[in-house]
């Protein structure tokens, strides 16, 4: 990208005359800067090390000190709506659109293996984007615009002037876009595509296009599936009249197999009590969930869950209580309604407002790693649910005891149909699996 291109894009004032003219590449992050990008100056204390990365450019809001001359300083009156200007440049120059969907759908859509911009609210979206944009500069084929999508929730960039559209879930926040042509949204009604056959504490049964599914899923998020196959079938009667029509098929349904469907965001970890811990029951299973704000669900409707009586009258207790408002973690009201014959623990990240812990649903805070393993090793529980880290980065920790290779110690990722320890949990809570 050319030093006159980017003053353009960014409506940027460049201070000073440098010897360089032009960018091999545009990060936010200072963990992703290489030698000759253009660098967006969010926080201040990064700006010693990235010029010792060897940056090109700096875009910055406000006054600071040009300390290296040769390279460009582009000063620019709100970096926040420079930063949307550039990312809406290279999405139109990469000929691809976004679709808004809820957290809960984004990590449904990961296990699809769908293209998703913002993994998380800390990923370096314009790294990734200066990739398709200088992929797309390279092929000479020319794409009917919408013709490629990005999935995301990142609503920071919800109002970029380009075309769009909503999940039917993520439609029902308040949406901040403009009025443009190029918005498309999703209608707000769909027919229901799920039948549940039965459920059990994280697994339902269903049919699905008339052909019967099990997905590792608990019926609270089966609304999401329907919204995103929704979403899905929305994109390709978009692109019904172009003639790419084949490829675009592949590229936006991919043929889905819904089988496939997890949630990427929580990791099911099994514990053999006798080797880790120091109560007397067997095995323990703990729930990994990073994202502290996913099962907020604030999108969710009672009437969304019109599967079977006894799905209707649970959603009846989970939406109708004193205790659930907007805020209210779906997760946490889902296993005190389904695992009640359970001793659970929730473990959240230090500084974070506890709900109320009773005997049967205790609530701990861990300030760090050290504490949360001791929490994990010497407090009674059947099922713990851990916020704000992942199993992986919790598995890096080797702080718990390591598992002795003779026990049979099992792992997944929140797929328990074929794991004893569930299998007994369900059958005390009497329903299929």
């Amino acid at each position: 990208m050319r030093l006159g291109e980017a003053l353009d894009i960014l409506y940027g004032e460049l201070v000073n005359i440098p010897c360089i003219s032009a960018f091999n590449g545009v990060t936010q992050n200072i963990d992703n800067i290489e030698s000759g990008n253009l660098f967006f100056l969010l926080h201040s204390s990064d700006l010693e090390e990235a010029l010792n990365r060897g940056v090109y450019g700096i875009v910055f809001e406000g006054d600071l000190t040009i300390k290296d001359k040769e390279i460009a300083w582009i000063k620019v009156a709100n970096i926040r709506q420079s930063f949307k200007r550039i990312v809406r440049y290279m999405l139109l120059k990469s000929q691809y659109s976004l679709v808004f969907l809820t957290p809960i759908e984004l990590s449904l859509a990961k296990s699809l293996n769908l293209p998703i911009l913002g993994e998380c609210v800390k990923e370096d979206i314009l790294h990734k984007l200066f990739r398709l944009y200088k992929e797309s500069t390279q092929d000479k084929d020319s794409i009917e615009p919408f013709s490629k999508v990005l999935y995301t929730s990142r609503r920071d960039i919800e109002d970029i002037d380009i075309y769009k559209c909503y999940s039917l879930q993520y439609a029902r926040q308040e949406i901040k876009s403009s009025d443009s042509e190029f918005n498309m949204q999703v209608p707000l009604h769909y027919k229901k595509t799920i039948n549940v056959v039965s459920y059990s504490l994280f697994e339902s049964k269903i049919i699905f296009n008339n052909k019967k599914e099990i997905l590792p899923l608990p019926y609270i998020f089966l609304p999401f599936v329907e919204s995103l196959y929704a979403t899905l079938l929305f994109l390709q009667d978009k692109h019904s009249s172009l003639d790419t029509q084949g490829e675009l098929k592949s590229q936006v349904l991919k043929n889905i197999d819904i089988s496939h469907l997890n949630l990427q965001e929580l990791a099911l970890y099994f514990i053999d009590s006798n080797a880790k811990f120091s109560n007397t029951a067997r095995e323990k299973s703990i729930l990994f969930c990073q994202n502290l704000s996913i099962f907020e669900c604030k999108t969710l409707q009672e009437q969304d869950l019109q599967y079977t009586t006894g799905i209707k009258n649970n959603a009846k207790i989970i939406f109708n209580t004193d205790e659930y408002c907007k805020h209210t973690n779906l997760l946490t009201k889902y296993l005190k309604l389904h695992a009640s014959h359970l001793k659970l623990l929730s473990c959240y990240p230090k500084n974070i407002k506890l709900p109320r812990t009773t005997q049967k649903n205790i609530m701990l805070p861990y300030p760090h790693l050290t504490h949360l393993c001791q929490i994990l090793l010497k407090t009674t529980y059947h099922l713990a649910i851990v916020y704000g880290i992942s199993r992986r980065a919790f598995d890096k920790t080797r702080l718990m005891p390591r598992q002795d290779k003779n026990q049979n110690h099992k792992s997944a990722s929140f797929q328990p149909k074929n794991n004893n320890l569930q299998r007994n949990i369900f059958e005390v809570y009497n329903i299929n699996i």
